[in-house]
């Protein structure tokens, strides 16, 4: 996932733009985008009012190379002056909506979703535009986007929410509304993810962090006869409310019909899903056959089998798998979560067995997550929520994401499991000596430069 950030301040807070990005929210922000990073800075003046701006992009490549027209540096500045920040991915866009006449009418084709979203802003003139063009899109998504013609910054997440994007307001708190007045005095920073600091400047700090609602596009006033900053926010059009608001249908009395249509239709959802994310990548295949690009949170479970067995499905048969499994303080195999993804792994080899699948076993220190400057950057990620669940599930996470443990292949479990038999040991009982039998799991780790969608 790419980085992106945005601060604006009005006149009075002007001198203080330049100390708004701290380090702490800085190291955040390149952890996202290794690729590439840049800042754009300017100052808009119309009127009695001004306000100036600073955007910042780190970028993640999972399209085109780099160097080429495809790879999407940020911030994205078109011919017109307009300036794009983007975090997402396009899977598809809707029949006859904005989006699809660009595309298919107008001859316009392009691998970097930027450059497409970017085609698409340069033609709305509000943010009510924006929405109505974004809303065609079927996509995951973050944005920050500067609209030189019409002298405003618009910002949005995508309807479900699925992109992270949060701001604090200066010399203030409180949530954005419909329509939220900011103070002569005051300023909004936005950014996938800050820093659990607040922060002083010139005796105003900038207060909490909350998280941009996912109800639409959000536009600010950068130039004008207004003397206060004003968000206003224009509202998803019907067909992405529709989405987001998807009601499970009323079953009948028996059970059957309804109920049976909602099962097909969500397992046809679901494939072409995973099918359109797999193959939406144009990442270079690594110079080692055997190093996998795609891997899967996996805990053996129902829902992590079933995405395991779709993306079988979606890959060449040439293409590793592999099943990262996240263990806190526990023996090898002495967790339930491990044991439950050693049994998902052996039955996706039944099923697949001419796949090559890999669990990699990523053993972590819960000691070492929750204390120090580990447990500060862990809390900083994931703000504002703060919850003991919130962190147990981010930690998991945090630790999947960096896919670093060691590899077990079926063969090793089959190995294991004979010698359990040939010893006697019971189910689930293997001692320590039965444990090494394991003998062949290495060292491994994705390299940083592959995506994990998990």
């Amino acid at each position: 996932m790419c980085g992106i950030a945005c601060v604006i301040c009005a006149p009075s807070a002007a001198h203080e733009l330049p100390d708004a990005f701290g380090e702490q929210d800085k190291r955040l922000w390149r952890r996202r985008g290794p690729h590439q990073q840049g800042h754009w800075l300017n100052s808009v003046a119309n009127g009695e009012f001004s306000a100036e701006f600073r955007l910042f992009a780190s970028v993640l490549r999972l399209q085109g190379t780099a160097g080429s027209a495809e790879a999407g540096a940020q911030p994205y500045e078109d011919a017109r002056g307009n300036v794009l920040l983007w975090n997402g991915e396009i899977y598809d866009v809707a029949p006859e909506s904005r989006a699809s006449l660009l595309l298919l009418r107008q001859g316009w084709t392009t691998t970097c979703d930027t450059a497409l979203v970017a085609a698409l802003l340069q033609r709305c003139s509000s943010a009510k535009e924006a929405a109505e063009a974004l809303g065609g899109l079927r996509a995951e998504y973050a944005f920050i986007y500067f609209s030189k013609g019409a002298q405003q910054l618009w910002f949005a997440r995508d309807g479900v929410g699925r992109r992270s994007l949060v701001f604090r307001r200066r010399g203030e708190e409180g949530d954005l509304g419909g329509e939220t007045l900011l103070g002569r005095h005051s300023g909004l920073k936005l950014a996938s993810a800050m820093g659990e600091e607040p922060g002083e400047d010139g005796g105003r700090s900038w207060g909490p962090v909350h998280v941009v609602p996912a109800a639409g596009v959000y536009a600010i006033q950068v130039a004008g006869e207004q003397q206060d900053l004003l968000v206003t926010r224009a509202q998803w059009p019907a067909a992405t409310k529709a989405l987001v608001n998807m009601v499970r249908p009323r079953l009948r009395k028996d059970g059957t019909g309804a109920e049976a249509e909602h099962r097909r239709r969500f397992a046809r959802a679901l494939r072409r899903a995973v099918r359109r994310r797999l193959r939406s990548w144009t990442l270079p295949r690594p110079l080692h056959r055997d190093v996998p690009r795609v891997a899967v949170l996996f805990s053996g479970g129902l829902d992590c089998s079933v995405v395991a067995a779709l993306a079988h499905e979606a890959l060449p048969l040439e293409e590793p798998i592999d099943l990262l499994n996240v263990c806190f303080d526990a023996p090898q195999f002495a967790s339930p979560d491990r044991q439950g993804a050693v049994a998902g792994l052996m039955a996706l080899h039944r099923i697949a067995p001419e796949r090559d699948w890999r669990l990699l076993l990523v053993d972590a220190a819960y000691e070492e997550a929750v204390t120090g400057e580990r447990a500060e950057q862990l809390r900083s990620l994931l703000l504002p929520a703060r919850s003991h669940m919130d962190f147990n599930l981010g930690v998991a996470l945090w630790f999947a994401s960096r896919a670093e443990g060691r590899v077990v292949v079926p063969e090793d479990i089959q190995l294991l499991q004979l010698a359990e038999t040939q010893a006697g040991v019971g189910e689930g009982q293997a001692p320590l000596e039965l444990e090494s039998e394991v003998s062949r799991c290495w060292p491994s780790r994705v390299p940083p430069d592959v995506g994990l969608p998990y």
